[in-house]
């Protein structure tokens, strides 16, 4: 169950980091700043990476992580302006309780 826990928390720490870094990046600017400005709107970078856990314990909700780890990709990809997304997604196989030393 804690696994279950932890990996619906992970992924909706995800969504939330997503979803708010542009706000945060923005704010982080000094806008008087000559060197900063730019005629030409540039694209937003986004980095991001999804971690899926795909122990046995989570069998029963593998598919709907996936479901919504696309349903994030696809909101990013249709943010105004385009953004540049570097992604990567991270399947844990191991279950720390077989791990008598930790992880």
């Amino acid at each position: 169950m804690k696994t279950k826990l932890f990996g619906i928390a992970l992924l909706m720490l995800t969504a939330v980091a997503v979803l708010y870094y542009p706000a945060l990046n923005a704010e982080s600017r000094d806008p008087g700043n000559s060197a900063e400005r730019h005629d030409v709107a540039e694209r937003p970078v986004v980095d991001v990476v999804f971690v899926l856990d795909t122990t046995g314990s989570m069998s029963e909700l593998i598919q709907t992580a996936k479901d919504k780890i696309w349903s994030i990709a696809s909101t990013m990809a249709s943010a105004q302006p385009t953004p540049e997304i570097k992604a990567e997604i991270v399947f844990t196989l191991l279950d720390a309780e077989l791990c008598p030393d930790g992880l």
